[in-house]
């Protein structure tokens, strides 16, 4: 039987990151749980290794990369107009499908869960979620195939209504503005993201971490003056995909709130689970400071049915629009542009067939990457950056001379935009590497101090 110190020490180690741990307050990196805090539905601990993380975030990146580029083709088809958004339909319909996966969740009650004193101070730290109330004491776990409640579909749907509104501005860019101009533009949710995350998520960077992000888009920004091309499209394109990106970067922090077990930053005193006789044992003092820590958020939203509810949301919603706007004008809009264009209906089934697979294969490693990978949603627009650069590389091998004009080849400016960029990625990488081991020593001194000060306090009233 293990002692109270021996337990929170095998907790601490594998428990989340806490972030700021030198100043006033801890919070909870909700993206960066142990993996050992996840289960399966057999109740076996979900090992995401790093080997699949890493092939995920390939998946992600490459996956990112076709969907501009099999746009463009869909445009030179003729099935690209912004109008009638045909291809965004196509877009939402390869997520959606994830919902077949999806059955009723088993109309169980679990019985009222009392904490223990141990788990108590394990909670205060953050690192008992759900799933490890239900395994350690019911034998049973969270099942990711069940249908989310009502309040996750909710939250789940204004994600993807908010998404339909980023997307197809960024799209309509796209066909306007070309890939090439959409890569560099479309790069500033990286910007977006570590701002929107430092918000709502109260999700710090470091200076080193800042600088890799700033090359990320400094590199990308360096292909500007040899890309753009003139036009009287090219800006109102532009400028779709400028704000088109700024919304979308905020549905991958929403994403990752929803997905994760923590609230943030929750430091009102009312806020706390624990009774009011418990009040005291919340607060860690180191040097005079104050640690207040977050509540739990006991329903997360798993990736396959967040996937699943946004895809089929956005779907039903373009479906409608097909409905009642496209419809009536398919000959004009669809099928005029088709004959124009020598294309055959096999040919475009074979082009929004491509969309929907590459949209489904980008969603679901897009929420893993947000879970598993280290910085959530920054670094997934970080990725996004080295989506932007190999568009450039795959753009002038698929579309030079075919489709498109001289923004479309390869450039020795695009070879240094790829040059810095890398470098950025990497630079950022490392730092948050070294971030987190930093935090993770500094969290573990100060929970074993509290408890060795909590149990000599313990000795010194049992000897009186």
């Amino acid at each position: 039987m293990l002692d109270r110190k021996q337990r929170l020490r095998r907790r601490t180690e594998n428990s989340t990151p806490l972030r700021e741990c030198s100043s006033g307050r801890i919070q909870v990196g909700s993206s960066q749980k142990s993996a050992q805090h996840r289960f399966t539905k057999m109740g076996r601990p979900e090992n995401s290794s790093f080997s699949w993380i890493m092939i995920s975030a390939c998946l992600y990146v490459l996956s990112g990369v076709s969907q501009p580029i099999l746009m463009a083709y869909a445009k030179h088809a003729g099935l690209g107009d912004s109008t009638c958004q045909l291809y965004m339909l196509f877009y939402y319909l390869g997520p959606a499908t994830v919902a077949l996966t999806l059955r009723r969740s088993p109309k169980t009650t679990l019985p009222k869960y009392e904490l223990d004193e141990s788990r108590k101070e394990s909670n205060h730290y953050g690192s008992l979620t759900i799933a490890d109330f239900m395994v350690e004491e019911y034998g049973t776990c969270l099942d990711d195939r069940i249908w989310p409640s009502s309040s996750q579909i909710k939250f789940a749907s204004f994600i993807a209504t908010w998404d339909i509104f980023a997307q197809s501005m960024v799209y309509a860019g796209n066909n306007l503005a070309g890939p090439t101009i959409f890569s560099i533009i479309y790069s500033s949710v990286t910007i977006w993201a570590a701002i929107y995350s430092k918000i709502l998520l109260s999700r710090s960077l470091s200076r080193s971490q800042w600088v890799g992000v700033a090359f990320v888009v400094f590199g990308l920004s360096v292909t500007a003056m040899d890309s753009l091309s003139q036009g009287e499209h090219v800006f109102v394109g532009a400028l779709l995909i400028l704000v088109g990106s700024s919304l979308h970067a905020m549905t991958y922090v929403l994403s990752e709130m929803v997905m994760t077990s923590s609230l943030p930053n929750q430091s009102a005193e009312n806020d706390s689970i624990l009774a009011p006789s418990e009040q005291d044992s919340k607060k860690v003092l180191t040097g005079g400071n104050t640690m207040r820590f977050p509540r739990l958020r006991l329903e997360p939203i798993s990736v396959r049915a967040n996937c699943a509810i946004q895809g089929l949301v956005a779907c039903l919603v373009f479906l409608l629009w097909q409905l009642l706007y496209t419809l009536p004008r398919f000959e004009t809009l669809i099928l005029d542009e088709m004959k124009n264009s020598g294309t055959t209906l096999i040919q475009a089934l074979v082009i929004m067939t491509s969309i929907s697979l590459a949209n489904l294969l980008h969603s679901v490693t897009f929420y893993q990457t947000l879970k598993d990978f280290p910085g959530g949603a920054t670094s997934a627009g970080v990725l996004k950056g080295l989506q932007a650069v190999l568009v450039f590389l795959v753009s002038s091998i698929a579309l030079c001379g075919r489709i498109g004009g001289v923004e479309m080849c390869w450039t020795q400016t695009k070879l240094l935009s790829l040059i810095v960029v890398v470098f950025g990625i990497l630079l950022y990488g490392k730092s948050t590497t070294l971030k987190m081991e930093k935090e993770g020593n500094c969290v573990q001194q100060v929970v074993l101090s509290t408890v060795e000060n909590n149990e000599c306090k313990e000795s010194n009233i049992l000897n009186i």
